[in-house]
């Protein structure tokens, strides 16, 4: 069995007594799964020997969505909702946003086809509009200003993505795999991304072919390696390449390593959460004195 992700480049695990114990955990099961030599690896590879385009297609990939999808899509619709209708309440806005995104990408040959993306709206309702989209460019979410209050706390915890677990019931998504890209963003691998903190070239000719080639043959996602390896600022040429190495690299055990960093990622913000309302706490009770 060949070594299924021991060249993507690792970020390190916040460092916090809070997080510590979990922290431990995730980097158990980071070194699981990207051993070729553990029992967890081995496994995945006896239950499906496929990797790259014969694993996206194979039966256990759909196997996977559907057995984390269904009950997920069920136990959590009541949470969109209820958010969907909270951000309605706090701008007069629309609950629910769609966007489309490239479900392929257009080539010499054959127009582009499109997938429309269910989210639970966490901007203002101006914010496709807004001159500001040109300004973000190359900068994390939480420096966004077209993000309201509520939507930074929606995105926080993935909750505006929740509808799409009935995409993947549905079949036009997967729950790992490379997400649907924006045409403005594929301008920025074509053209260049430049804003005020980044000055990104365009992907040369052989990386921009592979990236097209597997963003045409990978299914779209909710999550992907790119997001819990990425540095979490919006610079498309980063994402581009870790696409390219999950289109050639996709198995069962890297699938179960994104969706597990995926989970522990959410986790952590909400440990990190408890800790400031604690730390908070004790610095009232302090003042109290």
């Amino acid at each position: 069995m060949e070594k299924e992700t021991g060249s993507i480049p690792c970020e390190p695990l916040p460092e916090h007594p809070v997080q510590e114990e979990l922290g431990r955990l995730v980097e158990k099961l980071d070194r699981m799964l990207r051993s070729e030599k553990s029992v967890l690896a081995k496994l995945c590879h006896i239950i499906s020997p496929e990797k790259g385009e014969a694993y996206l297609n194979s039966g256990i990939k759909r196997f996977l969505d559907l057995s984390i999808a269904v009950p997920a899509a069920v136990i959590t619709t009541p949470f969109f909702l209820v958010a969907g209708l909270v951000k309605k309440l706090e701008d007069g806005g629309s609950a629910f946003f769609i966007q489309e995104r490239y479900q392929t990408l257009p080539t010499e040959t054959q127009d582009p086809e499109m997938i429309r993306l269910w989210k639970v709206r966490s901007m203002r309702p101006d914010a496709e509009q807004c001159d500001e989209a040109k300004a973000v460019t190359g900068r994390s979410e939480a420096m966004d200003p077209r993000v309201t209050k509520l939507g930074m706390t929606l995105r926080k915890y993935k909750i505006d993505e929740l509808p799409q677990l009935w995409q993947v019931v549905r079949g036009t998504l997967s729950m790992v795999g490379i997400r649907p890209t924006r045409p403005q963003a594929l301008r920025f691998l074509t053209e260049g991304q430049h804003g005020d903190l980044v000055n990104v070239p365009p992907l040369n000719d052989d990386m921009f072919s592979a990236f097209e080639s597997g963003y045409n043959m990978t299914p779209k996602s909710l999550s992907n390696l790119a997001a819990v390896r990425g540095s979490g600022k919006k610079i498309e040429r980063e994402s581009a390449k870790y696409d390219v190495f999950y289109s050639k690299n996709a198995t069962l055990g890297l699938d179960l390593y994104i969706l597990w960093l995926t989970i522990a990622r959410i986790m952590q913000l909400t440990k990190g959460r408890e800790l400031r309302l604690a730390m908070k706490q004790e610095s009232s009770q302090e003042s109290d004195i």
